[in-house]
Formats: C-alpha cells, structure tokens, sequence
C-alpha cells in the first residue's frame, strides 16, 4: 500500500469510525506484519497468536485518533503488537510458576551438551550444577536468574528476552556469558577433584 493511501484510509476511519471499511482495508494491508511478528513472539503459545490479532486490531482501532503519523503506521502497529504479545507473554508466566525442580531444565539441557561433552558427566550431574548455578544466579540477581531462564531454557531470543525481563539485548548476552561461562567452571573444578579411593572391608 501506498504512503498516500495509507494517508487517505486513516484520514477516512478518523472523521467517520462508523464507517468501517477503511479501518478494514487498513487493517488487511497490516495483517502480514501483525501475524508474523505475533508467532514470532509467541511460538511457544500458538494458540494465542489469533486472539493476539484481535487485540491489537482492537487497540488500533481504538488509537486512531492518538496516531500523528510522525512514522509509519506500520511502526506504529508494529509497537503495538509487541507491547500485546508482551502482555500475553507475562500473563502466562503468572500461570505457570517455573521451579529449577520441574522436568524444563531436565529437557531443555541437552541442547547445550555441548558445554558439557568434554567432562563425560552424566544428565544427573549436568542438573546438579545447573541448579547450582541456578541458586547462585537467584541471590545474587534475581532479574538475571529471570533472564537465564528465558533466554537459555524457554529459548527466546536475545531480544524477546529483553522484552520480557526490562534489560537490553547486550545485558542479556552477558548474563548468558556469565551463566555458561560458571557452569564450565564448575566442571572443571569437579574434574581436577581426585576421586575418593574406596575403602576395603574389613576382612573377618
């Protein structure tokens, strides 16, 4: 769509809202961009990506008269849906409570195996030094511990991440530095730990 009738459509849904053709003509030029960024922040949730839609048509529809057009609307729509799908985002992190306990770490471990190939350890003491890291992450800086848990084990992007936990992208990269750089440091200490010889028993 062009720049003028973009122009001439807003022009249009802003003197007559009733009129709801324009705001739908409007809208289909958009509704690529919407969707796409919408699964591209809620992958995980699928089924959240139309009632995203909805919402942010709504939130457009009803900030019509607020848009001066210092930018493209698409800019503007673009805003919009990732200030929904943010929201979306946070409400179900309400509904489900993550614990270092629960099977997430347990599953989504594997796909940094890579950290840990060279010590030969075994999944159990892969989750005992992650949850290590994990405790030490949590008192130290409870924000960062946030972060690791998104970006690392729920596999957001760098700047999903940021979006969800309120640090910018290169905070973010330094707390998953950190993180891996103090699991690797833990294996290495465990490694040059000699083993404890067992004890014979006694003979009788």
């Amino acid at each position: 769509m062009t720049k003028e009738r973009e122009q001439e459509l807003l022009q249009k849904a802003r003197l007559d809202p009733s009129d709801h053709s324009a705001f739908e003509e409007l809208l289909h030029s958009l509704e690529k961009l919407i969707r796409s960024r919408a699964r591209a922040l809620l992958w995980q949730y699928p089924d959240e990506v139309q009632p995203a839609f909805q919402e942010v048509s709504r939130r457009i529809f009803s900030s019509l008269s607020k848009f001066k057009g210092k930018s493209r609307l698409s800019t503007y729509v673009y805003r919009i849906t990732t200030n929904v799908c943010v929201d979306i985002l946070r409400l179900r992190s309400k509904e489900s409570t993550l614990s270092l306990n629960e099977p997430l770490i347990e599953n989504e471990v594997s796909r940094y195996s890579s950290f840990f190939a060279d010590a030969n350890d075994t999944k159990i003491l892969q989750r005992e030094i992650i949850d290590r890291v994990m405790k030490e992450f949590e008192a130290d800086d409870p924000m960062e511990a946030k972060a690791v848990i998104r970006s690392v084990f729920q596999g957001y992007s760098r700047g999903e991440t940021a979006l969800l936990v309120g640090l910018s992208i290169g905070r973010i990269k330094d707390i998953k530095e950190k993180f891996f750089c103090r699991c690797r440091k833990i294996f290495e200490e465990i490694r040059k730990t000699p083993p404890v010889a067992e004890e014979s028993p006694p003979k009788l």
